[in-house]
């Protein structure tokens, strides 16, 4: 970790990729990084669960758990974060899950002109905005897939 996020306020992709990779690595394999890594992504993105059974590949009891029977069973909550808000470049959206469908990204700016339309497979939770042929101004962000809108959000573009 000392290496990917040292002296940046800013990530690329390969940087996001990292973190995200190194948050989900097992706890116990990872350690300091991976701890360093999820609270990272926790004050990116918001609360996040990560399922160190999976993680780990094994059973593995968390010591925090109050009930080491009680299994947790709800899905975590598909989170968002749209970065830098403004930007004059560049912008990057971040899902705090792999989104294994095909998603459209659709932005449009405020005459309600669809300006980028992006077919992509979000499953690596980092997609990259190039905003460099686009006006300053105010745009809306939808990310939706065949069945739901999964994100509405705004970013503001000062160039």
């Amino acid at each position: 970790m000392n290496t990917v996020a040292k002296n940046i306020d800013t990530f690329t992709t390969d940087q996001w990729n990292t973190v995200v990779s190194i948050a989900n690595q097992c706890l116990d394999k990872g350690g300091e990084a991976t701890a360093l890594a999820r609270s990272l992504y926790q004050n990116m993105m918001g609360a996040t669960y990560f399922d160190d059974s999976a993680n780990c590949n094994q059973s593995y009891k968390k010591e925090y758990e109050p009930n080491p029977l009680q299994k947790r069973t709800e899905k975590p909550e598909l989170q968002f974060v749209l970065f830098p808000n403004p930007t004059n470049g560049k912008a990057y959206l971040a899902c705090n899950i792999a989104i294994n469908r095909k998603c459209e990204v659709i932005m449009v700016n405020m005459l309600g002109q669809q300006v980028i339309l992006s077919n992509v497979l979000m499953e690596k939770g980092l997609l990259e905005i190039d905003t460099k042929n686009l006006a300053s101004g105010l745009y809306n962000v939808k990310v939706v897939t065949q069945s739901e809108p999964l994100y509405f959000g705004k970013l503001s573009l000062i160039k």
